[in-house]
Order: structure tokens, then sequence, then C-alpha cells
């Protein structure tokens, strides 16, 4: 009896680039399902900080939280 072979992820990102736009279409509708689920899950801030925040916002949003901060002697690192 032959041996099933299975196409992985993998080949499937490295044939992407080449596929023709109705190929990717059908590809794109795959991982779709899988695509949702992780953006329900994926990480947008932290401490409630969210990313690409300037350092102004992310500070107010900071003090708002956890009171004022505590600077090191070097007033770069806030504790």
């Amino acid at each position: 009896m032959a041996q099933e072979q299975s196409i992985t992820t993998e080949d499937i990102a490295r044939y992407y680039p080449f596929a023709s736009p109705e190929e990717k279409v059908v590809i794109d509708s795959l991982f779709s399902d899988f695509v949702e689920k992780q953006k329900a899950v994926q990480v947008t801030s932290i401490c409630g900080v969210p990313f690409g925040a300037s350092r102004l916002e992310a500070g107010r949003v900071l003090r708002n939280k956890f009171g004022e901060p505590h600077y090191l002697s070097d007033d770069t690192h806030i504790i």
C-alpha cells in the first residue's frame, strides 16, 4: 500500500507567493477560522498601554493605574 503524503503549512507558505489570485483566495479561506481565533487572543497591550502608544500616553495610563512613578538615578528607568 502506498504511503499518503500530507501537505504541511510550511509547504503552503512556500507555494503561496507563486499561487494565482484564485488559488490565494482558496488558501486564504482555508485559514480564515484559524486567523480569527488567533486575533481573538492576540495581545494588543501591556498593563493597559496599547502597542505603539507614545511615551506621554503610556505615562498617563500607567500613572492612572499605578500612581506616581519613582525614577532611578539616571532618570530614564521608572520603577
